[in-house]
Formats: structure tokens, C-alpha cells, sequence
């Protein structure tokens, strides 16, 4: 929260610069669809799409999810207002105004209650950052020695691995600091 604004002001331009590039290639790659821009030059344009990643870490839900309750949700809209049919949609649809939106956001709160009545995305979620923190580490099967030898050093990797991720489910016991991406609280 300290310390040169002029160096919060770049560090938020980098993100909403990175998050475009993440929203880009999910629109791309789910939805064929690309991001249209009248001036670039504008930055408020990106800032408004950050709100997308402040309801994935909200949510819990993924962007790809995200996009396509509130894409559905704006093509019917605009489609019914629409006097001529497009054969092939090759932007959003609607403004970044729209898809960002509090009525946007309405619709995740909405989707959310109607298919996660008992809160499983929170729990899915907390399941795979949890597995993401507790890794289990590839074994080499290229072994040069005897098996004996393989199967003792497969057996101390193994213990290893194990009490290192025992130590980990451990120290959730102690008291945390609350942070928006803590899967343990």
C-alpha cells in the first residue's frame, strides 16, 4: 500500500496488460472471439476488465465459466434487439461496459446459486490449489543400479515425500493470515 505511485500506477498497468492477454486467448480459444478496441490508448478500458478477475477470485469459478454465463447472457439480449442476423460473430457482442457490469456480475451471483447451491465450486477450487501446494514429484524410472537399489531409493523418496506433505497439512493449524487465496481457511 506504501511507496511511489507512480510505481503502483505501472504495476496496475502491468496487470491489466497481462489480464487483456489472459482474457484474449480464453475468448480465442473457448469462444473464437476477439477483443475489439477503439482507442487502446484509453486505459480505463482495461481497468474494467480487471473486475473479471476480482469475480474469478471472488467466485472461485474460472474465467472460461465466468465468460460464458455473462456472454450467454448478453448474445441473447442483443440478438433479440438485432434487425439482421450475423452468420459468424467474431467480437463479444457487447461492450466491455456490458460484460463488466454490475448486471454482469448479477448473473454470476445468480448462475452461482442456481448451480452451486452448497457452495462445490468453493470446495472444488480449495481441492486444487490444495493438490497445486502438495505436489508429488515424477519418478525416474532410468535406473543404472541394481532394482534393490532402485526400490530403496524409490522407498526414502517416497517417506520423504510424504512426511514433507504431512508438515504441510500440519501447519494449517496454526494461526494464518487471512488472504483471498488461502484454500486452507
Amino acid at each position: 500500500m506504501y511507496g511511489d505511485p507512480d510505481e503502483r500506477i505501472r504495476a496496475l498497468d502491468d496487470l491489466a496488460w497481462n489480464w487483456k492477454g489472459i482474457v484474449e486467448k480464453v475468448l480465442k480459444d473457448k469462444f473464437n472471439r476477439k477483443l475489439f478496441f477503439r482507442r487502446l490508448q484509453d486505459k480505463t478500458v482495461l481497468y474494467r476488465l480487471l473486475s473479471l478477475r476480482t469475480w474469478t477470485l471472488r467466485y472461485k469459478l474460472p474465467l472460461d465459466e465466468v465468460l460464458t454465463v455473462v456472454l450467454g447472457f448478453w448474445d441473447n439480449v442483443i440478438n433479440k434487439r438485432r434487425t439482421r442476423v450475423l452468420s459468424e460473430q467474431r467480437g463479444l457482442g457487447c461492450t466491455i461496459p456490458c460484460l463488466c457490469g454490475d448486471r454482469s456480475e448479477e448473473l454470476i451471483e445468480e448462475y452461482i446459486k442456481r448451480k452451486y447451491p452448497n457452495g462445490e465450486h468453493i470446495r472444488a477450487w480449495k481441492m486444487s490449489k490444495q493438490a497445486a501446494y502438495i505436489r508429488i514429484r515424477p519418478i525416474k524410472m532410468l535406473y543404472k543400479g541394481s532394482f534393490r537399489l532402485m526400490i530403496e531409493d524409490y522407498t526414502k523418496k517416497v517417506v520423504a515425500d510424504r512426511s514433507r506433505n504431512q508438515a504441510i497439512v500440519e501447519r494449517k493449524s496454526r494461526a494464518r493470515r487471512r488472504y483471498p487465496d488461502n484454500p486452507w481457511l
